[in-house]
Parts: C-alpha cells; structure tokens; sequence
C-alpha cells in the first residue's frame, strides 16, 4: 500500500506540474502578445507624427501611461474614420492631453497695483 500510494502522489505532483506549466506558458503567450501589440501600436504611432510629436508622445507613455493609451485610442479612432490627413504636430498631442486631463485654455490679467490675477471670465463678470 506504501508503494501505491507513492505511484499515486507522484502522478498528482506531475499532473499538477503539467498545470503549472501551462498556466506559466500561457501568461507567456499572453505577454508576448501584449508586447507584440504595443510595438505595432508604437510603429503606427511613429508613422502618424512628426518626430517631435512622437518625442513628446513617447514621454507621455513613461509618466503618464493613462493620457497616452487615451491618445492612442483616438488617434486610432481617427484612422479607421479616415479623418487624419496629415501628420500629428507636438502641438496636437499637446492639445489631446489637456482635453483629456480636462485642462481648458485660460487667460489671467494682473493689473498694476493689483495683487491678484484675475481671470478674463473673472474681469467680465464684475463688469456686469
């Protein structure tokens, strides 16, 4: 019975082996694919910006990942649309960010002996 037992506990330790195995080849395959897709997500973005465009874009991938997986969405968006025509400028990555971090173009006024600025929407509005 020692010895049949044995038989049994190493096929158990095998067949989990086995699985083991497998589940680390498929996290593999998995991550291979992953890396696969962010290079030709890389290539497709090199080939739609110009150069300092995709400097800028590529920095934005290291500090933040979130804006520029957004950025690509779009201009992947825009791709199968067939809305972009010319090549994105440093200046059009830009402008995707700060819409996506909800940044909005604001102009401040400080007047002389103030010592606070003023919004332009601030200024209208005591005006009225």
């Amino acid at each position: 019975m020692g010895e049949s037992e044995d038989l049994e506990l190493q096929r158990l330790m095998r067949r989990k082996m086995i699985q083991l195995m497998k589940k680390v080849e498929e996290r593999r395959k998995i991550e291979e694919r992953r890396k696969e897709m962010e290079r030709k997500m890389d290539e497709i973005m090199r080939v739609v910006m110009l150069p300092d465009a995709y400097e800028y874009f590529s920095e934005l991938k290291r500090n933040k990942p979130n804006v520029a997986r957004r950025i690509e969405n779009i201009i992947m968006d825009a791709l199968r649309m067939g809305s972009l025509v010319t090549k994105l400028s440093q200046v059009d990555v830009k402008i995707l960010e700060r819409k996506i971090e909800g940044y909005e173009p604001k102009i401040t006024i400080k007047r002389r002996g103030e010592k606070e600025e003023k919004s332009l929407e601030e200024m209208f509005k005591g005006k009225n």
